[in-house]
């Protein structure tokens, strides 16, 4: 008889075992479901858009050389053509390349032959403004200061 009684506590406790076993699984996998779910629609286009940048960061700032480059204007407008930053920057991103500012030659009381008188510009304060851009096939046109891989 004490053999019975042992065995069916031991069947006790491991039904009791099992069953604890069970639920704590259950709810891991419940919980981990949560964690690894996808987010809402909602949320998937500005985590895309999100995704894109980051991207695009991990080129221009990967060690594999993203540097700094001055670039002709000529390569993003046409001569006396007037843009803002913000469209500068559209066409440099065509390029794989990132505006930082800009080096303007023909501004007023700037000598274009003249480097002591360049004033470069770094994050511009109006990027709304539209500038007059003068792109010449020597080296006194306006120029670009740009992350680039070239």
């Amino acid at each position: 008889s004490s053999l019975y009684f042992l065995s069916l506590c031991m069947l006790f406790v491991y039904i009791y075992f099992s069953f604890c076993c069970y639920i704590s699984v259950s709810c891991f996998c419940f919980f981990f479901f949560l964690m690894i779910r996808r987010p809402p629609r909602s949320t998937l286009s500005s985590s895309s858009a999100a995704s894109d940048v980051y991207k695009r960061q991990d080129d221009l700032f990967s060690p594999e050389g993203a540097e700094m480059h001055v670039k002709d204007v000529r390569l993003f407008c046409a001569p006396d053509e007037i843009l803002n930053y913000w469209d500068l920057l559209a066409r440099a991103l065509m390029r794989n390349m990132l505006v930082l500012g800009w080096i303007r030659k023909h501004d007023s009381g700037v000598d274009p032959h003249d480097s002591t008188t360049w004033i470069p510009v770094l994050n511009p304060p109006n990027k709304d403004e539209k500038l007059v851009w003068t792109g010449c096939p020597d080296s006194t046109g306006d120029v670009l200061i740009c992350i680039s891989e070239d």
